[in-house]
């Protein structure tokens, strides 16, 4: 949604607007903070990897300009419209560095603001850090905005750049000078209500130190959603600093494009932590050990393999069954599983016994289970041999089920193994086995005029149908929608009311 202030010669038009109650001008200027729309589970215009036109105007800057507007024109609007734009920084999001508007020159003074403003920090929700926002920044730049920053947190700007100038060899530490992934460190800690922080790839450049932030006076962050993209081997020493101080709030752990990297960096518990999705990736079973073996509450785990062969020198794929191995911990919370190896390699094989055999009984014990999405070569790895196997489906379920998703690649042989097992599951819903199931769905590569299966499900009260299911994974996750014209484009800083 996009406002449009337009000026008009009619004193009651503003006048109108302005006897409105906060209430209402919250739900009206809600609409352009992506923070407040999530909460509404409302879809957000884009995600960081989608690809945004050049040369136009993004669907951040848009609102932050209705938001900067609001906020300079009455101040009867200001309190309301400054808390929402306060909500987040997050320039460049929805992969906008392609649009008109130049966002490297911001970090420096939002930094300044919210240092010198506790009140607006405390509104900041949600933080993305591209590294276009923290190259550019000079050594000289990052030494005089650390120094005003710190003098304003009350610290020893030293005491916070040591960890830093300690990661340097001996013979470097005096040839010292800090730069952007400092000055991301002093920003999240000058934020003591950040709910949501997202890393494009490769950013920080360095890490993000734990014991800079607690010289920084952060002896916890307050994050609940960390995305991750385009992370390398250096996973560790990037974001240790991060999970270390967040380990008691994190809930949603978002990784995207994990190729040649090692998760063993999962060294502690994480209490809350409830959802994991990782995508175009390629993770090993010591990766799925790692992560899986931190969390014991999670409901929701999607893995996505990659489509990219894995040139580096980590060795072999990793199946993921042994996700769904470590995932035991997790089966008495676990509702929602997404499994989904079609990306990967075209001879990517599993042991078609030892497979089976480890697969098939594990997902039965998730006893609350309720929306299972499969690549279903993980049930029929031996497409060659489909004789007295369509019972495989029935077997492999638990009972608590309520959707079925099933996904492939194209395969005469697959289309008659799932047809089969498809069948012998509305037979066994017609029989009393699995009362909650209500949804089925089949790659619509494979579509068959079976009517018998078709009646069967429907004489079961079963809602099935084919459908399809593109890679969600990295940069073709998501396209931006051109959402208009719109004026130039703003983001936050301090803003004093203007007299009406």
């Amino acid at each position: 949604m996009e406002m449009e202030i337009v000026k008009s010669d009619r004193p009651s038009d503003l006048s109108r607007l302005s006897s409105l109650p906060d209430e209402t001008l919250v739900l009206i200027l809600s609409n352009f903070c992506l923070h407040c729309r999530e909460l509404r589970q409302e879809e957000p215009h884009a995600t960081p990897l989608a690809f945004f036109p050049r040369n136009q105007h993004s669907w951040n800057s848009r609102d932050c300009h209705a938001l900067h507007s609001m906020c300079r024109v009455s101040r009867r609007f200001l309190p309301v419209a400054q808390e929402i734009l306060y909500h987040e920084f997050v320039p460049g999001y929805g992969d906008s560095w392609n649009g008109d508007y130049e966002f490297y020159w911001r970090l420096t003074p939002f930094l300044r603001t919210v240092t010198l403003r506790s009140d607006l920090a405390a509104l900041v929700k949600r933080l993305y850090l591209d590294l276009n926002l923290l190259n550019p920044i000079t050594n000289s730049e990052a030494k005089d905005a650390l120094q005003k920053a710190a003098r304003a947190r009350g610290i020893r700007l030293s005491d916070f750049l040591r960890p830093y100038r300690d990661l340097l060899p001996p013979y470097h530490r005096e040839e010292y000078y800090p730069s952007g992934d400092e000055m991301a460190c002093m920003l999240l800690a000058s934020l003591p209500n950040l709910k949501t922080l997202v890393f494009s790839a490769a950013a920080p450049f360095t890490a993000i130190l734990s014991s800079s932030l607690r010289a920084a006076r952060a002896e916890s962050l307050s994050i609940q959603t960390l995305d991750l993209r385009g992370i390398d081997i250096n996973f560790r020493a990037r974001y240790d600093g991060i999970l270390e101080l967040a380990s008691s709030t994190l809930a949603t752990l978002n990784i995207d494009t994990c190729l040649r990297c090692r998760l063993t960096g999962f060294v502690r518990p994480f209490p809350k932590m409830r959802n994991v999705t990782i995508t175009n990736s390629r993770l090993f079973e010591s990766d799925f050990a790692a992560l899986l073996s931190c969390c014991a509450g999670l409901e929701t785990f999607t893995y996505e393999c990659s489509g990219i062969p894995d040139t580096g020198p980590l060795g072999v794929d990793s199946p993921p069954n042994d996700a769904v191995v470590q995932l035991l911990r997790n089966k008495g919370t676990l509702k929602k599983l997404h499994l989904d190896t079609r990306p990967g390699r075209p001879t990517l094989t599993f042991g078609d016994g030892e497979f089976l055999a480890r697969l098939i009984p594990k997902l039965r014990e998730f006893l609350v289970l309720e929306d299972l999405f499969l690549d279903a070569k993980l049930i029929f790895c031996n497409t060659g041999q489909s004789s007295g196997r369509t019972s495989l489906l029935t077997s492999l379920l638990p009972s608590s089920i309520v959707s079925l998703k099933l996904a492939a690649n194209t395969d005469p042989q697959m289309t008659i193994n799932v047809s089969g097992c498809l069948l012998d599951l509305g037979r066994a819903v017609l029989q009393g086995r699995f009362p909650k199931l209500k949804r089925v769905r089949w790659d619509t590569k494979h579509q068959v005029d079976d009517c018998n299966m078709r009646v069967t499900f429907r004489k079961a009260r079963v809602d099935f149908a084919y459908d399809s299911w593109p890679f969600s994974g990295g940069a073709n996750r998501h396209k931006d929608e051109s959402l208009g014209s719109s004026a130039i484009s703003t983001t936050p800083e301090t803003i004093d009311g203007e007299t009406d």
